[in-house]
C-alpha cells in the first residue's frame, strides 16, 4: 500500500472537516427551525438528534485522523 503525503493527508483532513462544518450549519438551521415551531416536532427533533450524532462521530474521527496523520 503507498503512503500518502503531507500534501494528501492535509487535504483529507480538511475534507472531514468540511464535513463536520457542514454539519454543523445544518444543525443550526434545524435549531432555529425548531425553535420557530409553536408545536412539539417530532420529525424535527429527531433529525436534530441524528445531526448531533454526525458531529460527534466526525469529531472523534477528525481527533483520530490528527493522531494518525
Amino acid at each position: 500500500m503507498e503512503k500518502l503525503t503531507e500534501n494528501e493527508k492535509y487535504h483529507a483532513l480538511l475534507c472531514v472537516k468540511y464535513v463536520r462544518h457542514e454539519l454543523s450549519t445544518k444543525l443550526l438551521k434545524l435549531e432555529i427551525e425548531y425553535e420557530s415551531h409553536t408545536h412539539y416536532d417530532a420529525e424535527l427533533e429527531q433529525s436534530i438528534g441524528q445531526t448531533e450524532e454526525s458531529i460527534a462521530f466526525y469529531d472523534a474521527l477528525i481527533s483520530k485522523l490528527t493522531k494518525m496523520l
